[in-house]
């Protein structure tokens, strides 16, 4: 393969259709505003342009093999060429789309751990074939005591973890989905807002002669808490239909394993995934948890590595949820250095505990006083009041972290809680704040930087004693 090859030419159809699917709505309107032969010219002319765009930039980007090595190069007018071997690679990822799957191809993305691009480094569409033998080249390493080491290791696979139905099943319903059907109602009124201003339609006189909102505001308290109660119960079943149906798409067939000291996995029904992930290159892991799922300690797993999950919606899977239980074997078996069953949790003193409360409940009540004068319903207050209190109360309760000389933990949020455990050598710098009233109490806040997909992520630590600082200094290698 030592002479330049370019990507299957389906990635021209594809690519133009993501170009005209991303300006969809800037040029709909030169389209719809004038006559029909002259919007048909228009949209044709600017999917002209498009394709050939896409034609320029297929053409352009060219591949190649030689001693082990991928050359990768980019560019219409400015050429760029990248050079990647086994030693600098972060990440290899093969998948399909559905449209992919049908025509037999498969693409290919490499990341060298770079955050500054924002996207894959290399991005390749070929058939299995080829898509394979690339992959195996650069994984092969030309050191002779790497590869005996490699031929032994060869032999040896972890046991597999497959995710069952019955966790899809809870994941699905115990998924944050409110943000899911809000997502959905906003877009599906933006758009439908944009068609009718666009066809210059009117529909107001229909909505209010079924729905009033003004009638809704004269009800009584009781009135507005069963309407209320009724809404978020269609909202929460259209919402959980929507999330078994995606879950079960997305996270079909899951698998995961450990080989080469590398973590294998893949899933998927419509868009087939399927990456490698270097252990070395694991810099921390992420436990996400919604209120239910604290409730019955289980757990989304996330590992973060440099250059995978730096593109839109990309995210590095390690097990789409899992009980306490199974979350430490899974650790054990396939990244045992990240184990944190030992590590002893810290809390925020109780004499910080108010630190939590006093802010939002504050803003909550001049929040809920402003509405309750503008519409004269007191309810807003006495029905979200405790729910407020609650909140800051769980947000107390999931403040914690924990050390030792090889990891890092922490824990932070309210109704949606994130856990990160972090390598020391992977944190990059803490910082200790406080104002006058934390150091009277003698406490302050922590803000733990660690090197991540997005070149330094953030863990905040809120009201915890000061004297944890040096213990962590003394653990971090700079």
């Amino acid at each position: 393969m030592d002479k330049p090859q370019r990507n299957h030419p389906s990635t021209i159809i594809s690519q133009t259709f993501k170009y005209i699917k991303g300006n969809f709505f800037i040029f709909i309107p030169m389209v719809l505003n004038n006559e029909i032969l002259v919007s048909i010219a228009i949209g044709a002319g600017i999917c002209m342009l498009m394709a050939i765009y896409s034609i320029l930039v297929w053409y352009n980007k060219k591949f190649y093999l030689k001693e082990n090595m991928l050359y990768y190069q980019t560019g219409i007018i400015s050429k760029k060429v990248l050079t990647l071997s086994k030693d600098n690679i972060s990440t290899i990822d093969i998948g399909q789309s559905f449209l992919q799957r049908i025509i037999g191809i498969y693409r290919l993305k490499v990341d060298s751990g770079s955050t500054t691009l924002g996207k894959a480094e290399v991005d390749i569409v070929l058939n299995k074939e080829r898509i394979d033998y690339i992959k195996s080249v650069i994984e092969t390493t030309t050191d002779p005591k790497i590869q005996k080491a490699n031929t032994v290791q060869d032999k040896e696979r972890s046991k597999e973890f497959k995710c069952t139905n019955r966790e899809l099943f809870i994941l699905a319903l115990t998924k944050n989905k409110l943000g899911l059907i809000v997502t959905l109602i906003v877009s599906s009124f933006t758009f439908l807002d944009d068609l009718l201003d666009t066809l210059k339609l009117d529909i107001s006189k229909y909505v209010d002669k079924y729905f009033n909102i003004e009638d809704v505001i004269k009800k009584s308290m009781g009135e507005l808490i069963v309407f209320s109660i009724q809404l978020f119960t269609v909202i929460y079943i259209l919402s959980f239909i929507v999330s078994v149906i995606v879950t079960f798409i997305r996270y079909y067939n899951f698998i995961i394993y450990e080989q080469d000291n590398k973590l294998n996995i893949q899933y998927g029904l419509i868009s087939l995934k399927k990456y490698t992930l270097p252990i070395k290159n694991i810099q921390a892991i992420k436990l996400k948890q919604t209120l239910i799922n604290q409730w019955f300690k289980q757990y989304k797993v996330e590992v973060v590595t440099a250059g995978y999950g730096d593109e839109e919606k990309e995210e590095a899977i390690f097990y789409p949820l899992t009980n306490k239980g199974k979350l430490n074997i899974l650790i054990d078996t396939l990244i045992p250095n990240f184990s944190f069953e030992n590590i002893e949790l810290k809390y925020p003193p109780k004499n910080a505990m108010k630190r939590f409360f006093i802010f939002p409940v504050i803003f909550s009540i001049v929040i809920f006083l402003v509405i309750s004068f503008i519409f004269h319903k007191a309810v807003f207050i006495f029905m979200f009041m405790p729910i407020i209190i609650f909140s800051c109360y769980v947000e107390y309760r999931n403040n914690t972290m924990g050390y030792d000389e090889k990891i890092f933990y922490g824990s932070f949020g309210a109704f949606s809680k994130t856990s990160i455990i972090i390598k020391m050598n992977s944190v990059q710098s803490i910082t200790e704040t406080t104002n006058y009233f934390q150091r009277k109490k003698d406490i302050c806040n922590y803000r733990i930087d660690f090197y991540s997909s997005k070149l330094i992520d953030i863990l905040p630590i809120k009201n915890m004693h000061r004297y944890h600082f040096k213990e962590i200094e003394e653990n971090i290698e700079f």
